[in-house]
């Protein structure tokens, strides 16, 4: 399938999009997408659907990767609700927070980030 999120940041200072593939295998779900923003970047990243109800809990970890002057590589946990619209069709909102191991210096190590998602299983 496909998915777009839209990650905020938690300060205030802006938004970016991140849109990729989504890999479904019943509650697990893989996500490979494109960071598009200020700054471009690459995501990879696991997410766990808890229950079977259209309403339902989900937890997931993820790398960001930035290029901006180098590769930046963050390690992003969130946990949120999911709503199932249908079986093929998905959204979510989710407060996840992400640490940057290596960035620049004009970088925030640590950022307050929810997300909105819809994603479309094929």
């Amino acid at each position: 399938g496909v998915a777009g999120k839209v990650v905020v940041d938690g300060q205030g200072r802006g938004a970016g999009g991140v849109v990729g593939a989504v890999i479904g295998f019943g509650p697990i779900t893989i996500d490979l997408a494109a960071i598009v923003g200020p700054t471009f970047g690459a995501y990879g990243g696991v997410r766990l659907g808890l229950g079977r109800a259209r309403w339902r809990p989900q937890l997931g970890v993820g790398v960001p990767m930035f290029f901006d002057d180098g590769a930046r590589v963050g390690a992003r946990a969130a946990g949120g609700v999911e709503y199932r619209v249908s079986p093929r069709l998905r959204m979510a909102v989710e407060v996840g927070a992400e640490y940057m191991l290596t960035r620049a210096d004009d970088i925030d190590r640590w950022l307050l980030a929810p997300a909105v998602t819809a994603e479309a299983r094929l």
